[in-house]
């Protein structure tokens, strides 16, 4: 799961243009979002979201801190995992493509309707590259009808006049959900690396 929300994350991230230093930031928190599952499962026998939220930080902290990670790193990753399942009031590019990517792959996973999945797209996605991708991923339509326009954090995130190749791509003859996420999984060595560089 965390492979594909980060590979998604990664992708979204890229065609909004996002800096290095926040895309690293992004990547890290995506391979860790869920990190607090276990603890939660152990000590509530659930994995709600809020739970998570909670028992998450510490945890993603503590590894973070032995693996060298900077503190400004380890701090922003830690509030990302304590909202990424707060869907409301959301300001900041890194946490709204965190958001959308854990949904991409949710929406997968859990097999969710058709309707679901549209009011999703419409009330939750924002940036222009994520609903791009929904629309595609799960053929809620005719892509270029829509309202992919918004800003996040002063980052505009309505830049389509220019067709890049990633772009492109997502036009591609259309293929089932989970060959389209099975398409965008790495190895996890390949993951890891890309995150916490040659030395881990």
């Amino acid at each position: 799961h965390f492979l594909k929300v980060c590979s998604f994350a990664e992708t979204i991230g890229k065609l909004e243009n996002l800096d290095e230093g926040l895309l690293h930031i992004l990547k890290t928190a995506a391979i860790v979002h869920d990190i607090g599952i276990k603890a939660c499962e152990e000590k509530y026998n659930s994995s709600a979201g809020n739970l998570q939220e909670k028992e998450g930080p510490p945890i993603a902290e503590k590894m973070l801190t032995d693996l060298h990670f900077d503190s400004d790193t380890i701090e922003r990753v830690s509030w990302l995992i304590a909202h990424h399942h707060t869907y409301h009031s959301i300001t900041s590019i890194d946490h709204q493509i965190l958001v959308e990517a854990d949904f991409l792959v949710n929406m997968c996973e859990d097999q969710m309707s058709h309707d679901s999945v549209q009011s999703i797209c419409d009330n939750i996605f924002q940036t222009a590259a994520g609903k791009r991708i929904c629309m595609n991923l799960f053929a809620l339509g005719n892509i270029a009808d829509s309202d992919a326009s918004g800003t996040i954090d002063g980052i505009n995130t309505a830049d389509t006049t220019k067709e890049t190749k990633e772009n492109e791509a997502l036009k591609q003859p259309a293929l089932t959900p989970e060959k389209r996420v099975s398409n965008k999984i790495s190895t996890f060595k390949e993951a890891a690396l890309s995150v916490f560089g040659s030395g881990y």
